[in-house]
């Protein structure tokens, strides 16, 4: 049986903790990184000299093919799911519902845009459009 989802990263020496603890070995959910800067030894590749967009898709090269949903987040990206849930638990209730995927995360904090810090706006609707204008955090 395939888990629902699988969260990959692409960093310059190691993953997120925070990313790491969320989404390692999890029921539904796996966790896969590679690395640009220095080789780490989970990492699935050390790919030294290349461009972002390359370690992204060497990622997706590399991944297992035996998820439903692939969610690739930056290193440095804050998970804040607008309601109750921990990040992995929002995500996969989105999952349930909603087909194909959307996200409810309002990024917030280090995104530039003036939508980012209307938490009037933020708290007036269930899910939010803003993550598909930024990189961070992308589901397929």
């Amino acid at each position: 049986m395939n888990k629902r989802l699988c969260i990959l990263q692409v960093t310059p020496e190691a993953p997120d903790p925070a990313h790491v603890e969320l989404f390692t070995n999890q029921p539904e959910c796996d966790f896969y990184f590679v690395t640009h800067d220095k080789a780490h030894p989970d990492a699935l590749k050390f790919c030294p000299n290349t461009k972002w967009a390359e370690t992204r898709n060497t990622l997706a090269e590399l991944v297992p093919k035996k998820y439903d949903y692939y969610g690739f987040v930056d290193y440095d990206y804050i998970l804040r799911p607008q309601h109750d849930l921990n990040p992995l638990e929002q995500i996969l209730e989105d999952l349930e519902e909603f087909n194909p995927a959307v996200l409810t995360y309002y990024p917030g904090k280090g995104l530039h845009t003036p939508y980012a810090t209307d938490t009037a706006y933020r708290d007036s609707h269930d899910a939010s459009c803003i993550p598909f204008t930024h990189a961070g955090f992308k589901k397929v």
